[in-house]
């Protein structure tokens, strides 16, 4: 269901790589080619920002600024040429989210309205968002 949905990735901060034995990919199950060069082998670990710079649809950062600087030797934590590879699908979006146009107790966009008080509505967009249309 969920094969087909496109996949962006936020990276906040580059040094937090999640770093595993290379042992960690039989036990997820996950397919041995994954395990590459070109895929999470990262200096005989696996590295999971790796994977996921490589095999998202998009990447963001929590900045322009920050975008550019991790596409450095100085910032890039050692994964600056995976990102130069990507700059093309990286964009850098400040953190803050302005809350008088996304307010889930006004917007008309959603399944719902909600607020803390009532979270009813939450489930609604949730159940709305997740359930397969024919």
């Amino acid at each position: 269901m969920l094969r087909n949905l496109p996949c962006l990735l936020t990276i906040h901060n580059a040094g937090h790589q999640g770093l595993f034995p290379s042992q960690i990919i039989e036990r997820l199950d996950l397919p041995p080619d994954v395990y590459t060069v070109d895929g999470l082998e990262f200096y005989g670990q696996a590295n999971f920002l790796k994977g996921g710079i490589i095999y998202a649809d998009t990447l963001s950062t929590v900045s322009p600024r920050y975008a550019q600087e991790i596409q450095t030797r100085e910032l890039g934590a050692g994964l600056e040429g995976v990102l130069r590879k990507r700059s093309a699908d990286l964009k850098g979006i400040l953190n803050g989210v302005d809350y008088d146009e996304w307010n889930p107790d006004t917007d008309r966009k959603i399944a719902a309205h909600y607020t803390p008080e009532r979270m009813q509505g939450k489930r609604d967009c949730r159940r709305d968002c997740c359930t397969p249309s024919d």
